[in-house]
């Protein structure tokens, strides 16, 4: 998610005892529950890319934006560093970019991101209302050889509407300093 945390591996049997226990003995410190969706917009305000949005089979670590993941220059090939030096060399086909909304709007997955034109640029993998930014973000992949830059002017079509937004820097938010 980006925050800092731990996870706990228990068995079966104690995952209630310890859960009430978590829940009781914390209260006094503002421990509560949370589901899916804080994590979802903790971990896109963080910029981490989930497998099944940003991550899947078509796409790669460069284009996620995680190249220094990837050690290209190994002694021993692995599978798919043929591609991954062939786009480093030639250039990607998409950019995963982070957007800021400068309207109300959320935007969802498989939003249609626009220039100002109307003309195509990508699309949505990630969108929520950020809590820590109090206005909604998202993370999606714009297709061309280079990165839109910063401050960049977009729409992201949202509910049928075309809802004005920005480029932004990557990640979002970086918590308390």
């Amino acid at each position: 998610t980006g925050e800092d945390g731990v996870e706990l591996l228990v068995r079966h049997q104690d995952v209630l005892p310890l859960w009430q226990a978590l829940i009781e003995q914390g209260a006094p410190l503002g421990l509560l529950p949370v589901g899916l969706a804080a994590r979802d917009s903790l971990r896109t305000e963080a910029a981490y890319p989930l497998y099944g949005a940003e991550l899947n089979e078509h796409l790669t670590p460069l284009e996620a934006g995680l190249g220094w993941s990837v050690k290209l220059d190994k002694p021993e090939p692995f599978i798919g560093q043929a591609a991954l030096q062939a786009q480093k060399t030639n250039g990607l086909a998409r950019h995963l970019t982070c957007l800021e909304m400068t309207a109300k709007a959320i935007p969802r997955p498989h939003d249609a991101i626009e220039d100002e034109a109307g003309r195509s640029l990508g699309e949505v993998t990630s969108g929520c209302f950020s809590p820590s930014l109090d206005k909604p973000i998202a993370m999606g992949y714009i297709n061309g050889p280079a990165p839109l830059a910063l401050g960049t002017t977009v729409a992201v079509v949202c509910r049928g509407k075309a809802q004005p937004a920005r480029v932004v820097q990557r990640p979002f938010y970086g918590g308390p300093s």
